[in-house]
């Protein structure tokens, strides 16, 4: 009012200000509808990249067909970190008969055997369960008998022993069967995380090795292709070394034996064992695989068979060879069972061909009868002498039979006398003197009809005064 007063045109001001105004206000709309068209457009790029990455992703799920993923698999299963090249490092899972490729000296994994064949060296085709090495194939929770049971006996067919041994639970665990053992190189996905080897190759194909439910199926038919064409190999590969292995050790015997003074003629070889036996003791691993691999021996060879094979090789036109043998000197522990009874002053070891005494202290009014090998006491010798043969070896326990002279019986672990006379009529807990033998019983678990060291008449007692014998094997070391 103030202006207006002093002759100032009051609407000029305003106009002006509210010229300023819409000013300020075009250039913040303006600024908001850049900014939002900024945002729009950082949105849209980030719908784009999130569908590129999804549709790597998807990718990345099926990068391989069914043969690409089981080349792949073979591939990474190759690598020196897994099973190298030509699967020279998984070809034995138990670690004894082949390590990195090569026989492992003094193992016995037996002979190569060719299924299409009726014989190797003499043994039955059939009968891989004698082949050591070969029982890696076996089917799981089979017993492997005349060939039955395993993956290469005539009867049964490589699918089945894969169909048998990719199961859900394969790739969790360590195992020495072949199958097993490489399905838990490869690995398997929980749904968490990865485990294995070569779990990154089957997550690249997906459509195959995952179900419906996105989850990994262990049992996919990409692991079952890959183990029918690297199982092929795998065999044919432990065939090719065993075999290799066959033809070149006999030169190694000969050669160990020719450096450790074996005696050079068959006759001396009968003459002067003690010489024969240093140098067979000092090529004794090589010669064990040697027989092993041959198709001589499916299991450890005892030393007159050692001794026989050797001079058969060095002098294959003697007729001296079969004539050699070589006693085993080991000596084995051996353990007398006497229930009831007990032994001392008795030999703890034994040798193959040897004869030893031991004369047991039995219960009393009991005789002694012999020494069974076994303790249902059905396989004795009687007298308390016994003979052990010249393969017998290892350590072994041998059990006591007695029976009680005449007018006792046997009862429990003891011998009692012999008598018919029972107490007779009611009886109690307070009352035992008066009970017969069902009274007795019907007195519960706390009384027993039984005899004991100072009384030997059958009475009814308290089952805490009834003798309580337990068998106990005694070892004399």
């Amino acid at each position: 009012k103030s202006c207006t007063n002093q002759g100032v045109d009051a609407n000029l001001i305003t106009n002006s200000y509210d010229l300023q105004i819409d000013k300020e206000c075009i250039l913040y709309e303006r600024s908001l509808s850049d900014a939002n068209d900024q945002m729009v457009s950082t949105i849209r790029n980030a719908k784009s990249v999130l569908q590129k990455a999804r549709l790597l992703v998807s990718q990345q799920k099926n990068v391989y067909d069914m043969r690409g993923c089981i080349n792949a698999l073979d591939s990474c299963m190759q690598d020196e970190f897994v099973c190298g090249t030509d699967y020279e490092n998984c070809l034995d899972p138990t670690g004894r008969y082949i390590v990195n490729g090569a026989i492992v000296l003094g193992s016995q994994p037996g002979h190569a055997i060719d299924p299409t064949s009726a014989t190797t060296s003499g043994v039955m085709t059939s009968d891989v369960c004698a082949v050591n090495l070969y029982r890696t194939w076996d089917m799981p929770g089979v017993s492997c008998s005349g060939g039955a049971g395993n993956a290469w006996n005539s009867n049964e067919t490589l699918a089945n022993y894969i169909e048998q041994t990719v199961t859900a639970t394969a790739a969790k665990k360590n195992s020495t069967n072949l199958s097993e053992y490489l399905q838990n190189k490869i690995g398997y996905n929980d749904g968490d995380r990865n485990y294995g080897m070569c779990m990154s190759v089957l997550n690249k194909c997906q459509d195959y090795t995952y179900g419906k439910d996105k989850k990994y199926n262990p049992t996919n038919d990409v692991i079952k292709q890959y183990l029918s064409r690297v199982l092929i190999q795998i065999k044919a590969k432990q065939d090719q070394i065993l075999s290799d292995y066959a033809d070149s050790c006999v030169a190694d015997v000969t050669s160990c034996l020719s450096q450790n003074n074996y005696p050079s003629t068959a006759s001396a070889v009968s003459s002067n064992s003690m010489l024969a036996n240093i140098a067979i003791n000092a090529c004794r691993p090589t010669i064990v695989t040697c027989m092993s691999v041959n198709g001589f021996s499916t299991k450890s060879p005892s030393p007159s068979e050692i001794a026989q094979w050797v001079c058969g090789i060095e002098f294959p036109n003697s007729t001296e060879c079969g004539n050699v043998t070589t006693p085993d000197t080991t000596s084995y522990n051996i353990a007398w069972n006497v229930v009831g009874g007990s032994v001392s002053n008795c030999p703890t070891v034994y040798t193959p061909g040897s004869t030893i005494s031991c004369n047991p202290n039995v219960p009393s009014n009991a005789q002694f009868v012999g020494w069974c090998s076994d303790n249902g006491l059905s396989n004795c010798v009687g007298g308390t002498s016994v003979t052990f043969n010249s393969t017998d070896t290892g350590n072994t326990q041998l059990y006591a039979k007695w029976e009680c002279v005449s007018g006792y019986e046997k009862y429990g672990n003891v011998c009692v006398a012999q008598t018919s006379e029972q107490p007779t009529g009611d009886c109690s807990s307070t009352n035992l003197g008066a009970c017969d033998q069902p009274g007795c019983t019907n007195l519960g678990n706390s009384y027993k009809w039984c005899s004991t060291a100072d009384d030997t008449t059958l009475r009814c007692r308290l089952a805490s005064d009834c003798p309580n014998y337990v068998q106990v094997t005694i070892y004399n070391q």
